[in-house]
C-alpha cells in the first residue's frame, strides 16, 4: 500500500469519531488563564483557570496521533497532550507556587465547571509583585510563554506605573542566529484532513495571560484593555492549529523563550495577542 492510499484510509477510518467528538464540543474543550492582581503597594494574588474536557481531547489526540502513524508520517506533528493532568493535579498545583517566582505561596484551589468542561480554579498570593518571574506556571505546555517580570514604582501624587518586561534576544532582531530554525523544517507537516479534524475539537481553546491591577489605569500599551485588566499575551489555539509549521515551531522552543523568538513564530498567525515591545507599562492610581 503507498503512503496516500494509507493516509487516505487512516483518515477514513479515524474521520467519523473524531467528527462526533467535535459536534459534542461546540462550545470549546480547554482553556487556560493566568490572571497577576497587583496592589499599589506591591502585594497581590495570582489566580489561575485551566478548564478542559479532559477525556475527549486525550481521546482525540490519540486518535490524531494513530492516524498519523498509519499515514506513514511523523506521529511527533500529532499534538502531545500526555501531561495534561498535571494542569488538575491538587499535588501539581500546590508546587507551582515556586515556579511563579520567589516569596509566592498557595492559598487555595477548588473545582470548577462551566460551559461543559470541568477543571480547577487556584489562587496564590505575593507580597512583592517585582520578584514574580512566571511564563504560564512551568507547566507543561503546547504554547510556551516568555517569562514576565514585574516592576513598580510609585510617585509622590499617588499614581504607579507597573511594567511587565518580557525577556528578549541578546542579538538584534534582524540577526538570522536571534532565531533557532523552526521545529517544524526537517520534518513533514500534519496531514491536512488529520489537522482539520484536531482544530475542530479545540474549537474555542485559548492560553490568556492578563494583569489586573486595583485601581483606574491611566495609561497602557497592551495589546488589549478592558477596564483595569489587560492582557499581556493570548494564544487562541484553534487559530494556531491552523498553521501545522507554526505549531511544530512553537512545539520545538523551551518554556521561557524571549520574545523575539516566539514574536516570530506567532507571526500572522489570527487570534494572537502579543504586545508590540518586549516591555508593557501600566500607569493606574
Amino acid at each position: 500500500m503507498t503512503a496516500g492510499k494509507g493516509y487516505t484510509a487512516a483518515v477514513r477510518r479515524f474521520a467519523y469519531p473524531l467528527l462526533v467528538l467535535a459536534a459534542t464540543l461546540s462550545t470549546g474543550c480547554f482553556s487556560s488563564e493566568i490572571v497577576v492582581r497587583v496592589k499599589a503597594d506591591g502585594t497581590g494574588t495570582i489566580e489561575q483557570t485551566n478548564l478542559a474536557n479532559k477525556q475527549m481531547i486525550t481521546t482525540a489526540a490519540g486518535m490524531a496521533k494513530r492516524a498519523v502513524t498509519d499515514a506513514g508520517a511523523d506521529a511527533s506533528q500529532a499534538p502531545n497532550l500526555d501531561n495534561l493532568g498535571d494542569l488538575f493535579d491538587e499535588a501539581k498545583i500546590k508546587e507551582q507556587a515556586s515556579s511563579f517566582g520567589l516569596g509566592v505561596r498557595y492559598v487555595s484551589s477548588e473545582p470548577l465547571s462551566k460551559d461543559g468542561l470541568t477543571g480547577v480554579h487556584a489562587t496564590y498570593a505575593f507580597d512583592d509583585v517585582r520578584l514574580l518571574a512566571m511564563n504560564n506556571g512551568g507547566q507543561a505546555s503546547a504554547v510556551p510563554m516568555p517569562k514576565l517580570r514585574f516592576e513598580l514604582e510609585r510617585s509622590p501624587d499617588g499614581a504607579s506605573t507597573l511594567r511587565m518586561r518580557l525577556p528578549n534576544s541578546p542579538r538584534p532582531p534582524d540577526d538570522p542566529a536571534a532565531t533557532p530554525p523552526p521545529a517544524a523544517a526537517a520534518r513533514p507537516d500534519l496531514p491536512p484532513e488529520a489537522l482539520a479534524m484536531v482544530r475542530s475539537l479545540f474549537k474555542g481553546a485559548h492560553v490568556t495571560i492578563a494583569v489586573e491591577v486595583d485601581g483606574a489605569i491611566v495609561t497602557t500599551d497592551a495589546p488589549r484593555r478592558e477596564g483595569s485588566r489587560v492582557t499581556v499575551i493570548g494564544i487562541d489555539v484553534e487559530q494556531l492549529l491552523s498553521d501545522p509549521t507554526k505549531l511544530s515551531a512553537l512545539q520545538g522552543m523551551k518554556p521561557g523563550a524571549d520574545f523575539t523568538t516566539i514574536q516570530r513564530a506567532l507571526d500572522g498567525v489570527p487570534g494572537v495577542l502579543m504586545p508590540a515591545t518586549p516591555t508593557v507599562t501600566i500607569e493606574f492610581r
